[in-house]
């Protein structure tokens, strides 16, 4: 079993299948690694999970959301879909108070 499968199953096991802040940030680290390595279907998808698990937890403004926006970016990036994915966060944006 990888250490980050490992390390879900262990989070799960101990807060149940409630979401919690470490089994989102879990997915965040998975997803860094994946992104790292060139890999970014899988970071997507990782980043996607962790984003879900972390906006039922916290607020839309909250800096682990926009961490997880960040790197997102950064993989569109790498993917070249920068400019497209663009106006997607820029409606997210608009649509939360960031003061």
């Amino acid at each position: 079993m990888l250490t980050h499968q490992l390390s879900s199953k262990i989070i799960k096991r101990l807060f149940g299948q409630n979401p919690h802040e470490l089994l989102g940030i879990n997915h965040t680290y998975i997803g860094d690694v994946h992104r790292k390595l060139g890999n970014y279907e899988k970071a997507e998808i990782s980043y996607f999970t962790a984003k879900n698990i972390l906006s039922s937890l916290y607020d839309p403004n909250h800096i682990e959301i926009a961490d997880i926006l960040h790197s997102q970016g950064l993989v569109f990036k790498k993917q070249g879909l920068y400019d497209d994915i663009y106006i997607k966060y820029y409606l997210f944006f608009s649509s939360i108070i960031l003061w």
